[in-house]
Parts: C-alpha cells; structure tokens; sequence
C-alpha cells in the first residue's frame, strides 16, 4: 500500500526544542491510526517505542494548523542532543544533527549531502 508522509518541524517554546510533527496518509487520503504508526517504526526502534511508546510517538494538535498530527514527543530531545553534541564536533550543525536522529524513526532519512 502507497503511502504519503508529510513532515514540519515546529519549534516549541515549552522545551525549546524543535518538535517533528507528522502525518502519513493512505492512497485513498486516510490517515493511519497511531496503533498503525507505531507498527511502521523501523525495527531497530520498535524495543525502544514498546517500552514507552505514549512519552516517544503521540497524537497532538499541530500547534499552527490545529489539526490532529503524530509528534515524535519533545521531552527527550534536550538530553539526546547533549548526548550527541558530546560525542560529535560540537560545530556540528543542531538541526542536522537532530533530524538525522530523529527522523528515521518515522521514515523521515536526511541525503548524506547534508553531512
């Protein structure tokens, strides 16, 4: 079945972070359903989101369209990036460095171009 991602990042003043907000779509215009969503997310996450799937991949409120979209949830977002900054060039680029993180988890995968 063909489906249709669509992707904003939304910078959210609660956390000061950004927050990947996302759809995906159906050939026939439907949304997926969450259960759905998280059964998409790669295999090499799939341990991690069972864990605590509700706090990583939630239905919000796009914050500028107010309609339902899926987040990858921001509460996290503040020690991931530390943790990485630490480990790579801390001239790395934040937003870069954060959607190559994040991004794979919902089908989201940055050109090496960026790099």
């Amino acid at each position: 079945d063909m489906l249709t991602y669509e992707y904003h990042i939304v910078y959210s003043s609660s956390y000061s972070v950004p927050v990947l907000y996302f759809n995906v779509y159906k050939a026939d215009g439907k949304l997926l359903s969450l259960e759905n969503i998280w059964k998409i997310v790669p295999d090499v996450y799939q341990q991690e989101l069972q864990a605590d799937k509700w706090s990583i991949l939630t239905q919000q409120e796009h914050p500028l369209l107010g309609r339902p979209f899926y987040q990858l949830h921001p509460c996290h977002t503040e020690m991931m990036m530390k943790n990485i900054r630490t480990m790579l060039d801390k001239r790395c680029d934040y937003l870069i460095s954060w959607i190559s993180s994040v991004g794979p988890v919902v089908g989201l995968n940055l050109s090496l171009q960026y790099a």
